[in-house]
């Protein structure tokens, strides 16, 4: 009830005025209606995850990984287990992607940052050049190249607690049921299935004012609600 509610034309605009060291969840009623979220926050390197969106803890966790052993930090089993999934099969010893992922090195419970940890951990020489270097994002995957050079950087910037546990978070309103953030930025955009359904029936009418609230309820202090220029949109009044 002390909380602040304002509105914005943009996400831009919204997310001009967060501060990335604080809990903000950003949601929408549907998955797409955050890809512009997404966007912004990749373009000015501020970090991010995804509440219900599987795989993006598994990411972090190995990210994080690869960044403690480079600089001189042990690291846990599950860790690596994150970290070896990503890394390119041709990079490592040949059958330990396969064996990693199948739970058949159970008995490599810390691998430490010198070349016989590396090896029992599966990884050559090359994989140790590149983690020691800083240079590890050229030993993944193109699909999470990209993302890891972008976590180095948010790392660089706010630390790496904060890039492997973001303050912000991406959702569904639906995936966010029992989460809750000191503010909130709330899309309004919706879909054209949804807005046919809502003005044809009042009980979709009724389950969209009820969607609003779980959003709405989810913001400790500030509540920021986007009026997106979209023709589909959540009616939300003030």
């Amino acid at each position: 009830h002390s909380g602040r509610v304002s509105r914005f034309a943009t996400a831009g605009g919204a997310i001009e005025q967060i501060n990335p060291t604080e809990s903000v969840l950003i949601l929408g009623r549907c998955g797409f209606s955050l890809h512009e979220y997404e966007t912004i926050l990749q373009a000015r390197g501020i970090p991010y995850s995804w509440i219900d969106r599987v795989g993006s803890a598994s990411e972090l966790s190995g990210y994080s990984c690869l960044w403690n052993l480079q600089h001189g930090q042990s690291v846990h089993h599950d860790d690596w287990a994150n970290a070896i999934g990503m890394i390119s099969a041709d990079r490592l010893i040949r059958g330990e992607k396969a064996a990693w992922k199948k739970g058949l090195r159970s008995n490599v419970d810390i691998i430490r940052p010198v070349a016989e940890g590396y090896l029992a951990a599966g990884a050559g020489e090359s994989i140790e050049q590149l983690v020691r270097s800083g240079n590890w994002p050229a030993a993944l995957d193109k699909s999470h190249a990209k993302k890891a050079t972008r976590w180095i950087a948010a790392a660089k910037r706010f630390g790496p607690e904060t890039a492997c546990n973001p303050k912000i978070q991406l959702s569904t309103i639906h995936g966010a049921k029992g989460c809750e953030g000191d503010t909130v930025i709330l899309s309004s955009i919706s879909s054209p299935a949804v807005c046919r359904g809502r003005q044809a029936i009042n009980e979709l009418h009724d389950e969209e004012c009820r969607v609003n609230y779980v959003a709405v309820t989810r913001a400790r202090k500030n509540l920021m609600i986007v009026q997106d220029a979209n023709l589909y949109s959540l009616d939300i009044p003030a």
